[in-house]
């Protein structure tokens, strides 16, 4: 009987060292989610750092320039995706005015096509809309 209560509270103190690790996990995400990129960005640059070590025999130096090739293409991306934002914010009016012709479009053809009263077809495009997103609650 000793040995089965001793099983049960091995496993109880182990479910709760379990739960509270996670839930620390939980609590500690914001430093740690850094951290593990930072450790994963350290791995993935290490290589090159070794290479370059072994060619200069400084490791400053080493270091400095492997920091400046990992930032080169991050640095290429950031431009990149500002241009594209740069572009898209630019066309944005455009688009706007493209989505309310196909919204004009849309109610035209309600109009022509069924027999509802303009409070009733804006009703039933909303609760469409609604079904459509998969959202229950109205936003507005």
């Amino acid at each position: 009987m000793k040995s089965s209560l001793s099983t049960s509270q091995r496993l109880a103190s182990g479910l709760i060292i379990l739960s509270l690790t996670v839930y620390f996990l939980i609590l500690a995400k914001f430093l740690l989610a850094p951290l593990a990129f930072a450790a994963l960005f350290a791995i993935m640059l290490q290589p090159i750092a070794g290479f370059l070590e072994r060619i200069l025999t400084n490791r400053l130096i080493s270091i400095f320039i492997t920091f400046i090739i990992a930032l080169i293409p991050l640095a290429g991306i950031i431009v990149l995706f500002s241009y594209q934002f740069a572009n898209i914010m630019d066309s944005l009016p455009d688009i706007a005015g493209k989505i309310k012709a196909g919204v004009n479009v849309i109610f035209d053809w309600l109009e022509e096509n069924t027999t509802l009263s303009p409070e009733e077809r804006t009703s039933w495009v909303q609760k469409k809309h609604f079904q459509l997103i998969g959202c229950s609650h109205r936003v507005y």
